[in-house]
């Protein structure tokens, strides 16, 4: 792949819905700056509202990158997006010290004040293995 592309179930969803997944048994494993999601890398802003719903990550699942990581998505860039009843229990492991990961959300371009309670946005910290569940529209 090159340098650019991003790693998950899915790569790249604009406008789209996601329900009812559960992913297992996976590596995604990046050595540059992309995002890396569990079921999304990344989320742009499309027609429409994305949605993931649903969806389910377990804890055999590795996720490793220098760029934005989120045990259900990597980095999200569009406002229009909505994160419902998911989970997640991956290993996320970051090998650059500037870059955010989450436990559900690694990085959020478009936040809202409300969305600050939601818990599960990335940071600095790695939430491995801690099972984080996300039931959030903004």
């Amino acid at each position: 792949m090159s340098g650019d592309e991003r790693k998950g179930l899915f790569g790249t969803i604009a406008g789209a819905t996601i329900r009812n997944l559960k992913l297992s048994a996976s590596t995604f494993n990046m050595t540059d700056n992309s995002a890396a999601g569990g079921i999304v890398a990344y989320i742009k802003k499309g027609q429409t509202t994305s949605t993931v719903e649903n969806c389910h990550v377990t804890n055999d699942v590795r996720i490793s990158t220098k760029g934005y990581a989120g045990g259900i998505a990597g980095d999200i860039r569009s406002g229009e997006t909505v994160i419902r009843g998911c989970t997640s229990a991956a290993s996320i492991e970051m090998s650059s010290d500037n870059q955010q990961v989450g436990g559900i959300i690694g990085h959020c371009g478009y936040m809202g004040t409300d969305f600050v309670n939601g818990g599960g946005m990335g940071d600095t910290e790695s939430r491995t293995k801690e099972e984080t569940v996300w039931d959030q529209e903004w």
